[in-house]
C-alpha cells in the first residue's frame, strides 16, 4: 500500500493542502481561500467555519486531483484521527 503525508497549512488568506508522497516527494497542492475581515481600523476576524470548510474541500480536491481513494492515519503511528466533512448544512 502506498503512504503519502497530508498537510494543511492556515494561513491568512486561505488554506494550503499539500499532498506528499512517504519519501517526502511533493505529489499535488491546492489552495482554497477564505475571507479575512478587517474592521475597527486594527481589528481582524475570520470564521473557524471556513478554516474547517477550507481543511474538507481542499482534501476532496487533492484527493480527486490525484486519484488517491482514502487518506487514513495508522493507529500505531498518531492519535487515532477521523476526518469527517460532512455536507454543510442550511
Amino acid at each position: 500500500m502506498t503512504r503519502y503525508l497530508l498537510a494543511h497549512d492556515l494561513g491568512t488568506s486561505g488554506n494550503k493542502a499539500t499532498l506528499f508522497s512517504a519519501e517526502g516527494a511533493l505529489i499535488q497542492s491546492v489552495v482554497y481561500p477564505y475571507d479575512t475581515h478587517y474592521f475597527n481600523g486594527t481589528w481582524v476576524e475570520q470564521d473557524a467555519r471556513d478554516w474547517w470548510k477550507a481543511v474538507c474541500e481542499s482534501t476532496r480536491e487533492l484527493l480527486k486531483k490525484t486519484e488517491i481513494q482514502a487518506v487514513t492515519t495508522p493507529r500505531n503511528e498518531f492519535p487515532p484521527f477521523v476526518l469527517e466533512c460532512p455536507e454543510e448544512r442550511k
